[in-house]
C-alpha cells in the first residue's frame, strides 16, 4: 500500500488457505506493504495485517578496483533491481499466511524485555561453547552441536535492580534445562521459557502467569528500523561509500583533481540509482534472470554467487601483491565463508575487525610512510591504495554482514513448535495442571524420562493426581447439588408427579361402567350411563390439566433441561480431564476397586428395596391390566439396575495376593473379618459351594486371596440376579393380568431377587474400609516396573522410590476417579430418561386432551366398543411415559444412590 492508494492483488481466498498465486505481471509499484484483510458477512476488518517486504537476497555488491568506476553505477543499478525483485517474491511467503519460518541457528542467549518494559529477564549460556558465541557457527557444519545451549541461566531482574546485581539480592536466578525432545523449550519445575520466534520468547512461572518478552533492541537495529539507514540503502550505496573514502584519502594526500573526479562520478552514479530505484520495467528483467537457474538447486547456486561475491573485495588485495594485501585477502575470504554458513555475526567480527585494521594501515603508510612524489613512492601508494580499497569494502560488507545477523535475531516469524509442547498444551487448558508438568507427563509418555527429569516426572504426577482429584470433586458435588435439587433447577421429591401421575392413572382406570352402556335399551337409561362416564371423562382431564399444568409445566420442564445440562457438562469435563491424564501415565483398574465395590453395594441396597416393593404389592391381592402395566416399569428398572451392577463387577479388578503376607496385610485381613462381624446377622444366601461373602472375608487366607474370592462370589450373585429377572420378565410378558398362582410363583422369584441382592449388600463391608495395603502394593509394584522400563540410563534409589510413589499415587487417583466419572455419566442417562419421558407425556398430553374433549362432545353418538377403545387408549397414555417418567425420578431420589455419590466423595476426600 503506498501513501494514498491500495491496490487488490488476486481474489479472495477462503479461510485456512496456505498458498496462493498471484495474477501474473502485478507491478509492486512504490508500495512497501502487502495487507491481509478479514472479512466477514457484514464487514470487511478495518484494521488489517500488514506485512512489510522484505530484503532476503543478502549480496553485497562491492568494485574490484577504482579503475572500473565507471561500471559501478550500471552493476549497482542491477542490484537495485535484484533486490526490487526479492521484495517481489517475498509476496508469496506472505500469501502463504506467514507459514512456519526454517528455524534458522539464532541462539537464544540476550537480554529480553517486555512490551511496556517493566520485566527484564537475562538469558546466558551455560556452556564454554555458548558463551563464546560458538554454537551457531558449530552447528551450520557439525550436527552433533545444537546451537541452543541445553541448559542455560535466566535473571530476573527485580524492581530496584542494576545491571551488576545480577547476583545479588535483588535478582531472582534460575537454571533450567532443556526438556528431552525439544529444540526451543527450557524447564526448571518453577519456570518454562519457550522461544516462538528468533526475536520472541514466552516464560511461564510457577503462578502459571505467561509473560510474553522480546530482545532488548540495539542501537543498530532502532537505526535500521528508522528506514533511513536499512540494509538496502547501504548494499546500494556501498561502492560510493568506498568511493568517498577514497577520494577523502586522495584529498588528505594532496590529489584533489583524483578526489574531485570521484566525488562527481560518485554524484552521477547514486543519481542514476536513485532514478534506477523508481522504475518497474527492470523488476521482470532480474526476476526473469533469477528464475534462469533449475528450481531444484537455484537457492544453492544464488547463495555460491552470493560466496563469489562476497570475496571481491580481495582482489585488490592480492592485486598488490604484499603480505598485508594477502591478509586482506584472507579476511575477505574468511568473511564470505562465513556468511555463506549463515554465520552473519562472527562474519561481522571478523570483518569488521580485520578491515578497521588493514584500513587504518592503509591510510597510515600512505600519509605518513610515503612522503614525497618520487616513482617508487607513487607505485608505494598505489599498493596502500588497493590496499585501502579493500579494507574499506570488506568494512562496509562486515557492517551488511552485522546488520544480516541483527535482522536475523528480530525475525517475528514463528519458529518450528516443539511436538511435545503442542501435545502438552490440550493437558494443560482442560485441567490445568501447569505447561511445565503436562510437558514432563507428555515427555514421559512419548520418550520416557532421564535420570534428571525422572524427579519432574514424580513432581508431575503428584499435581495432577492433585488436580484431578480437586476435578473430580467439584464435578461430582456439582452433580450432586443439581440431581438433589439443591439449585432449584431439579424436584427436591418425586411426590408432585407422583399424586399427578397416581390421579391420571386412577381416572384411566375408572369403571367407565360400558356393560350397562351397552345393555342400555331406552333414552332414559343411555342418558343416565352417559351421565356417568361424562364425570369419569371430566376426571381424566382434570388430571391431564394438572399434571401439564403442574409438574409437567413449560417453566418447570425447562428447568429440569438446564438441569440436565450442567450434569452433562460435569460429566464431560470429568472424563476429559481424565482422558488427557489416563493418556500419559496409563490406567490402574484396581485402584478403583474398593471404589467399585462401594457403588455395587448400593445399587444392590436399591434393587433389594425395588424387589421388596414388587414382591408386597404383587402378594396383596388381585393384579389387574394397570398393575401389571406398571410392574414391567418397575422390573424394567430392576433390570437396567441389575445390568449396572454387572457392569461394575465386569470391570472391577482385585488385587492379586501378595507372595509374602506382611504384619500390615494381616492387620487389613483381621480389619476385614471386625468389620464383617456387624453384618453377620444378616441373612446369607448360600451358593453350590456353600461359601457367603462374609465367609470368604472371614476365612483365614492370604488378604489378596479373600479379595479375588470376593469378587469371583459377587460376580455368580450378579449372574444370577440378572437370570432370575429375566426369568420373570418373561412370566410378565406372558400375559395382561396374572393369576394368582403366577402372581405366587413371581413372588418366590421376587424373593430369590432380594436373596441375590442381599448377598451383594454385604459386600458394604468392604465399602466400611478404608485400608488400601493391597492396592497401594500392588500400585507400586506395577509403577516401579513401567519406571524401570521406560528409565534412560541410571537413577539413584531415592530418586526411583519418590517417582515411583508419584507414579501410583496419580494412577490411583486416575482408578478412582474413571469410576466417578462413570457414575456421574449414569446419573445423566438416567436424569436425561426423566426428562425425555417428561417432555413426550407433555406432547402427548395435549393430542389426549383434544381426545377427551371430542369424546365428551360425541358422547351420546358412540358405542360401548369405541368407548372401550378410548378408554384403553387413556390407560396405555397413562401407564406409559408419565410412569417412566415418575419411576425414574423416583430412583434418582432414592437414598442408595445419593449414598453412592457421597461414598464417592469421601472416597475422593
Amino acid at each position: 500500500e503506498g501513501a494514498n492508494s491500495r491496490q487488490r492483488v488476486g481474489a479472495d481466498v477462503p479461510v485456512g488457505t496456505n498458498s496462493m498465486t498471484f495474477p501474473e505481471g502485478t507491478m509492486r509499484n512504490n508500495r512497501t506493504h502487502l495487507l491481509v484483510y478479514a472479512v466477514s458477512a457484514w464487514a470487511e476488518q478495518s484494521g488489517p495485517a500488514a506485512v512489510s517486504f522484505q530484503d532476503v537476497l543478502g549480496i553485497v555488491s562491492v568494485a574490484v578496483t577504482g579503475a572500473i568506476i565507471a561500471a559501478t553505477s550500471a552493476v549497482q543499478a542491477a542490484r537495485i533491481a535484484a533486490s526490487l525483485s526479492d521484495k517481489f517474491s517475498s509476496l508469496e511467503r506472505v500469501a502463504q499466511k506467514m507459514e512456519t519460518a526454517k528455524n534458522v541457528p539464532v541462539p537464544i542467549v540476550d537480554t529480553f524485555v517486555s512490551a511496556d518494559g517493566d520485566e527484564k529477564f537475562v538469558v546466558k549460556a551455560g556452556s564454554l561453547l555458548g558463551k563464546m558465541q560458538l554454537r551457531s557457527p558449530l552447528s551450520m557444519v557439525m550436527p552433533c552441536v545444537h546451537h541452543h545451549d541445553s541448559v542455560i541461566k535466566v535473571v530476573k531482574e527485580l524492581p530496584g535492580a542494576s545491571m551488576c546485581s545480577w547476583w545479588s539480592s535483588s535478582s531472582e536466578v534460575h537454571v533450567l534445562h532443556m526438556v528431552d525432545g525439544c529444540e526451543n523449550t527450557w524447564d526448571d519445575g518453577e519456570m518454562l521459557l519457550v522461544k516462538t520466534s528468533n526475536r520472541d520468547i514466552l516464560i511461564i512461572d510457577k503462578n502459571r502467569q505467561t509473560i510474553p518478552l522480546m530482545r532488548s533492541p540495539p542501537l543498530l537495529w532502532r537505526l535500521m528500523e528508522t528506514g533511513w539507514f536499512s540494509r538496502s540503502a547501504v548494499r546500494m550505496y556501498a561502492p560510493m561509500i568506498m568511493l568517498i573514502g577514497v577520494a577523502t584519502l586522495l584529498f588528505f594526500t594532496g590529489d584533489t583533481e583524483m578526489a574531485s573526479v570521484i566525488l562527481g562520478i560518485v554524484l552521477v552514479a547514486g543519481l542514476i540509482m536513485f532514478i534506477v530505484s523508481k522504475m518497474n520495467c527492470i523488476t521482470d528483467v532480474v526476476a526473469f534472470i533469477k528464475s534462469l537457474p533449475p528450481e531444484r538447486f537455484r537457492a544453492k547456486f544464488w547463495k555460491t554467487v552470493q560466496f563469489f561475491v562476497g570475496c571481491f573485495p580481495c582482489a585488490p588485495a592480492f592485486i598488490a601483491g604484499t603480505t598485508v594485501g594477502y591478509l586482506a585477502g584472507a579476511v575477505a575470504v574468511v568473511g564470505a565463508a562465513l556468511c555463506a554458513v549463515e554465520a552473519f555475526g562472527r562474519a561481522a567480527i571478523v570483518e569488521g575487525v580485520g578491515s578497521a585494521f588493514i584500513s587504518v594501515y592503509a591510510m597510515y603508510m600512505k600519509l605518513v610512510r610515503t612522503p614525497g612524489a618520487t616513482e617508487a613512492n607513487e607505485a608505494q601508494e598505489a599498493v596502500y591504495l588497493a590496499q585501502f580499497m579493500t579494507g574499506a569494502l570488506t568494512l562496509v560488507k562486515g557492517f551488511d554482514s552485522a546488520m544480516e545477523s541483527k535482522e536475523r535475531m528480530f525475525r517475528t516469524d514463528p519458529i518450528r513448535s516443539d511436538k511435545l509442547l503442542e501435545a502438552a498444551r490440550p493437558m494443560d487448558d482442560s485441567i490445568g495442571i501447569g505447561l511445565s508438568s503436562a510437558l514432563a507427563l507428555e515427555t514421559f509418555r512419548q520418550q520416557g524420562a532421564s535420570a534428571r527429569q525422572l524427579q519432574r516426572v514424580s513432581q508431575a504426577c503428584r499435581i495432577a493426581a492433585q488436580a484431578l482429584i480437586s476435578h473430580a470433586q467439584l464435578q461430582l458435588a456439582s452433580a450432586q447439588e443439581e440431581l438433589a435439587g439443591e439449585t432449584g433447577n431439579w424436584p427436591r421429591s418425586p411426590e408432585s408427579l407422583g399424586f399427578a401421575t397416581a390421579r391420571l392413572v386412577d381416572a384411566a382406570s375408572a369403571d367407565f361402567d360400558l356393560p350397562s352402556l351397552e345393555a342400555a335399551r331406552t333414552a332414559t337409561q343411555r342418558r343416565s350411563v352417559e351421565e356417568h362416564m361424562a364425570t369419569c371423562l371430566q376426571e381424566y382431564q382434570d388430571a391431564l390439566k394438572q399434571m401439564l399444568s403442574g409438574p409437567l409445566a413449560s417453566k418447570p420442564l425447562h428447568r429440569y433441561k438446564w438441569c440436565l445440562k450442567e450434569v452433562k457438562r460435569a460429566a464431560t469435563e470429568l472424563s476429559a480431564d481424565l482422558k488427557c491424564i489416563e493418556a500419559c501415565v496409563g490406567g490402574a483398574p484396581i485402584a478403583g476397586f474398593y471404589a467399585t465395590m462401594d457403588v455395587v453395594a448400593c445399587y444392590a441396597d436399591l434393587v433389594y428395596r425395588t424387589a421388596a416393593y414388587l414382591k408386597m404389592e404383587i402378594s396383596s391381592g388381585d393384579v389387574s391390566a394397570v398393575d401389571t402395566a406398571v410392574f414391567k416399569v418397575k422390573l424394567y428398572q430392576l433390570k437396567e439396575q441389575a445390568s449396572r451392577i454387572d457392569d461394575l463387577l465386569q470391570s472391577a479388578t482385585a488385587p492379586l495376593p501378595p507372595k509374602e503376607v506382611t504384619k500390615a496385610k494381616t492387620g487389613f485381613r483381621f480389619a476385614l473379618r471386625s468389620r464383617s462381624d456387624r453384618v453377620a446377622a444378616l441373612a446369607s444366601p448360600r451358593q453350590e459351594n456353600g461359601q457367603t461373602v462374609v465367609d470368604i472375608l472371614q476365612s483365614d487366607t492370604e488378604p489378596g486371596r479373600d479379595l479375588q474370592e470376593t469378587l469371583r462370589k459377587a460376580r455368580r450373585d450378579s449372574r444370577q440376579l440378572s437370570d432370575i429377572l429375566g426369568a420373570i420378565e418373561v412370566a410378565l410378558l406372558s400375559t395382561a393380568a396374572p393369576s394368582e398362582t403366577e402372581c405366587h410363583n413371581i413372588a418366590d422369584r421376587l424373593a430369590e431377587v432380594m436373596e441375590s441382592a442381599e448377598a451383594l449388600r454385604q459386600l458394604q463391608v468392604l465399602r466400611a474400609g478404608g485400608c488400601f495395603t493391597e492396592v497401594a502394593a500392588q500400585l507400586r509394584e506395577d509403577s516401579a516396573e513401567d519406571i524401570r522400563n521406560r528409565l534412560r540410563g541410571e537413577a539413584p534409589r531415592a530418586t526411583l522410590a519418590e517417582a515411583t510413589e508419584g507414579l501410583s499415587t496419580v494412577r490411583s487417583a486416575v482408578g478412582l476417579v474413571s469410576i466417578v466419572a462413570d457414575e456421574i455419566l449414569v446419573a445423566y442417562r438416567r436424569a436425561e430418561a426423566v426428562v425425555h419421558h417428561m417432555a413426550e407425556t407433555r406432547k402427548d398430553g395435549y393430542r389426549m386432551m383434544q381426545l377427551v374433549a371430542q369424546t365428551k362432545e360425541f358422547l351420546p353418538t358412540l358405542s360401548a366398543g369405541q368407548m372401550q377403545k378410548i378408554q384403553d387408549e387413556g390407560i396405555s397414555f397413562a401407564t406409559g411415559n408419565p410412569v417412566q417418567a415418575l419411576v425414574r425420578l423416583q430412583e434418582s431420589a432414592e437414598e442408595p444412590l445419593r449414598a453412592a455419590f457421597v461414598s464417592l466423595l469421601n472416597r475422593l476426600k
